[in-house]
């Protein structure tokens, strides 16, 4: 091909949609998580491990209140801390808690725990017969103490001590030898100085002590009896400044008690994904609950009114009326998160699902390092730090690419990696897969749209490594520019599954390449890869006139090659079409056992052809084009495309139906409106009867708010879909969990979950009817079932690209 019959496009696809999506690039609430295990407990990937063993049930932990970002564990006679260190780099996702220390031994009998109000104290620890405060040093590590002394005169027989809570001016102790109500089985307590009431929870009852005055012991008494509103015993507080609200938790569900005295139940009406809870805290408007089947977390502010767990929770959102907001429903519009309820459970966040206590250290405290916020939870096996601070997706997006190297290039290919230890990243090799080439063209599309967005040279870069890699993946077949392999590797580098995944016949030495073997059987997988890739690399990223050849090179070859074959991809090394390599009439039209490729087949290939004419503008293309069209009726075929049938939902077909939608509707987007007018309604007119196929696929799955589904519909195809589904599908993107890891996860038996009564295709696995955010699915390529409720096993981490 010579240089000048290369269209010299300089065009820039500024997709409209993703512009609109960065400049209203907000900030949203990310949570990282640093996990340890317990002395004595196995080891856990790379987890610190704690200098105590499992906390009893009469060990006690707090936040220390005045000193900022320290937590404190009474574990036994030991005081231990941990505190948030000051230089902390939140993009290098590096721990910012520092180990756990002993600092005191405070007494042999010491018990319960409490943080102070009380300026002079950070802590109070009971002893059998005294009260201990404790004062830390002013630098607000908590690292050492440096004053303690009993604050009673004299010694005092408590008995059982059952619970404590401080005022700036005064300390409650609720014990089996000292107390005032009429029953002594309480389980908790909590003083409220906003409201200037103590409350106390029994097994019988609620009790409120609404002081008469400041400083005055005399109250007013009131209570709940246990089984009504309240229906179990209180087994613990929180109050929830933000919201001047009082958190309760029960084993049902929590409660919210606002300042007119009403009781709002947060349980399994209301979204909840459990129950069996154990602890309650609240802190920066959020309310964390723990239970025995995991955490938590929601506003505090979210709508109590009951909803229909069959159905999404955020509909409650949909029906105010004349669309007005009251003081409940305040996040109910479209920008908010899509899920009220966030659940953090298995070992992506927690030790083990057993939550045993909670404490939390809110961002804007005085001494805090301002960072966000900071959940301590306990756990059966070890603790979870769980910091939550306000980032940006470009932040977010910088945390993910510190992952691609070295784990995730692979010789330039871009692919997952294999962990030899469980949850590991340290111990990562390098492995092939299948699909190696379509994994790069999806990183390649990714870099490029985020070269023409946002001007990143560094982008561009690893866009065009990756068009290396996807030169390369023919070059080394000796068949360029015609055959793609499935993956090559180099022999020297050891990766795993070289010359022998999916048996050793399946893999090639190649002849261009010394030292390096291919694997071939090359599916459609690949060419999806390829023309979805290749186009937007050809206008976004090559500039030179050499780099543009590169690529029309490849696009023309490849085409050119699949026409000469009557329409199949012949293997070099067989002559033969590939298993899966096949667009001839013959067989997408006539061969029952390809029924559901008949859709799929007929949309790749004429997607192919649509890039090749648009890029080349060469007749043949648009011929074969236009005759497949009208004379073996391809263009119906595509009408049905995604097969709906919940037997045979095929998640791996929905990635190829929209990166085939994306070739075919990128190669009229490409072209410039002013510069070419007639070539751009040329174009329309080949793509726009597909957009009733396309549109039928979207209103099927567009309902997964998958970024990557929706960008390609509303971007490239420029379809309309409702503010709420864009900004879903980007909160898509702020709800994954910054961790690639495919931790096991288990989602059945969570009440917020309804199970299918079909399984997910090929196997007995469960699946889940609503769309849960990623943070709580496993990790996974976007060929996997969303809905999967059980998948995962800690041995793999994927490639930010999925991101």
């Amino acid at each position: 091909v010579k240089e000048e019959m290369i269209v010299p496009y300089a065009a820039v696809i500024l997709i409209g949609l993703w512009n609109s999506v960065l400049s209203a690039d907000f900030k949203f609430d990310q949570d990282v998580a640093f996990r340890s295990t317990y002395e004595g407990m196995p080891k856990v990937a790379d987890w610190s491990s704690v200098p105590f063993n499992a906390l009893a049930s009469g060990d006690s932990v707090t936040h220390v209140g005045s000193t900022g970002d320290c937590f404190a564990v009474l574990h036994g006679s030991n005081l231990f801390t941990s505190f948030r260190k000051r230089t902390e780099d939140k993009i290098a996702l590096k721990n910012p808690f520092s180990e756990w220390a002993s600092v005191l031994e405070i007494s042999e009998d010491a018990s319960v725990l409490t943080n102070s109000l009380n300026e002079k104290f950070d802590l109070f620890a009971m002893t059998s017969s005294n009260i201990a405060g404790l004062k830390f040093g002013s630098d607000g590590q908590c690292s050492k103490v440096i004053d303690q002394h009993n604050i009673l005169p004299n010694d005092v027989k408590w008995g059982n001590i059952l619970a404590i809570s401080s005022s700036a001016s005064s300390l409650w102790v609720a014990s089996t030898e000292k107390i005032s109500l009429p029953d002594m089985s309480i389980k908790s307590i909590k003083y409220v100085p906003e409201w200037n009431k103590l409350f106390v929870g029994t097994t019988t009852a609620l009790y409120t002590l609404k002081f008469t005055g400041p400083g005055t012991n005399e109250y007013i008494l009131h209570h709940e009896w246990i089984t009504g509103v309240i229906d179990s015993v209180p087994l613990g507080f929180s109050f929830d400044t933000t919201n001047n609200a009082l958190w309760l938790a029960q084993s049902g569900a929590v409660h919210k008690l606002d300042t007119q005295g009403r009781w709002w139940r947060y349980g399994y009406h209301q979204g909840a994904p459990f129950g069996n809870i154990t602890s309650v805290t609240a802190v920066d408007g959020y309310v964390y609950v723990g239970s025995q089947m995991g955490l938590a977390k929601f506003r505090g502010s979210s709508n109590p009114a009951q909803v229909d767990t069959l159905s999404r929770t955020d509909e409650r959102c949909n029906f105010l009326i004349d669309s007005a907001s009251s003081a409940e429903t305040t996040n109910c519009v479209d920008e908010a998160d899509p899920w009220v309820w966030s659940f953090y459970g298995g070992q992506r966040y927690l030790p083990d699902n057993n939550v045993v206590s909670l404490t939390a250290s809110s961002a804007a405290l005085p001494g805090s390092s301002g960072t966000g916020t900071v959940v301590l939870a306990t756990t059966s096996t070890g603790t979870l730090q769980l910091q939550t601070a306000k980032w940006s997706l470009a932040e977010k997006s910088s945390a993910f690419e510190q992952f691609q190297y070295p784990r995730h290039d692979r010789s330039k290919l871009t692919s997952s990696c294999g962990l030899t230890v469980y949850g590991d990243v340290s111990t990562f090799y390098r492995s092939v897969s299948d699909n190696d080439g379509l994994w790069t063209g999806m990183h390649a599309i990714g870099e490029a749209y985020n070269y023409a967005t946002t001007g990143n040279q560094l982008a561009r870069k690893e866009a065009w490594r990756a068009f290396e890699a996807l030169e390369m993946i023919q070059n080394v077949t000796g068949a360029f520019p015609t055959f793609p392999a499935r993956s090559y590797c180099y022999i020297a580098n050891g990766d795993a599954g070289c010359g022998t995944q999916d048996g050793e016949n399946h893999w090639h030495e190649s002849t261009t390449y010394e030292g390096v073997m291919w694997k071939g059987d090359t599916s459609s997988d690949e060419m999806n890869g390829h023309y979805a890739a290749l186009p937007v690399l050809y206008d976004l990223v090559a500039e030179s006139p050499d780099e543009k050849q590169r690529v029309y090179t490849i696009i023309n070859g490849l085409t050119q090659s699949l026409i000469d074959h009557d329409l199949y991809l012949i293997d070099p090394t067989t002559g033969e079409p590939t298993t899966w390599g096949f667009w001839n009439p013959s067989e997408v039209n006539g061969n029952p056992e390809h029924y559901s490729e008949r859709g799929l087949n007929s949309l790749e290939i004429l997607s192919y052809l649509s890039t090749a004419y648009s890029i080349t503008r060469r007749a043949v293309f648009k011929d074969t084009f236009n005759k497949l069209i009208t004379e073996h009726g391809y263009l119906l075929n595509t009408m049905n495309v995604k097969i709906d049938n919940p037997d045979d939902d095929n998640h791996s077909d929905n990635e190829l139906i929209t990166l085939a939608y994306h070739a075919l509707f990128y190669s009229w987007q490409r072209v410039s409106q002013q510069d070419e007018p007639e070539f751009k309604a040329e174009m329309w007119s080949m793509v726009s009867p597909f957009l009733p196929s396309f549109e039928r696929t979207w209103l099927i799955i567009g309902a997964e708010y998958s970024p990557l589904w929706t960008g390609i519909y509303a971007g490239v195809a420029a379809q309309k879909v409702s503010s709420a589904a864009l900004k879903h599908s980007v909160w898509t993107l702020r709800r994954w969990a910054i961790d690639l890891i495919d931790w096991p996860v288990d989602n059945d038996g969570r009440w917020d979950i309804t199970k299918e009564p079909f399984y997910s295709r090929d196997s007995t696995r469960p699946i889940m009817r609503q769309i849960r955010p990623a943070a709580e699915r496993t990790s996974s390529h976007w060929n996997s079932d969303p809905y999967s409720m059980m998948a995962g096993s800690g041995y793999s981490e994927y490639e930010p690209a999925v991101w």
